[in-house]
């Protein structure tokens, strides 16, 4: 995720994702907390709460996002 950017607020109702960050530090909405997740960290969302990744750093972040069941078709845009 380049510098300075953001994906849009949003839940999903049936999927359980979990981010695990490879490099950098991603910034996580998690409801309304903000969580800073460093490189070899991860984080769980569970379904039905509002989430958006953003990376606020000057560097680029790596980040894996594993869904559980996959999340097509399972998503609903808040902003």
């Amino acid at each position: 995720m380049p510098p300075g950017t953001r994906e849009k607020l949003h839940v999903h109702n049936r999927s359980r994702q979990y981010f695990y960050v490879l490099q950098g530090e991603l910034t996580i909405l998690l409801g309304q907390e903000k969580i800073g997740i460093l490189a070899g960290e991860g984080l769980e969302v569970k379904p039905g709460v509002a989430h958006q990744a953003s990376n606020f750093s000057r560097t680029v972040v790596e980040f894996m996002v594993i869904s559980c069941p996959p999340s097509h078709d399972d998503r609903t845009n808040l902003d």
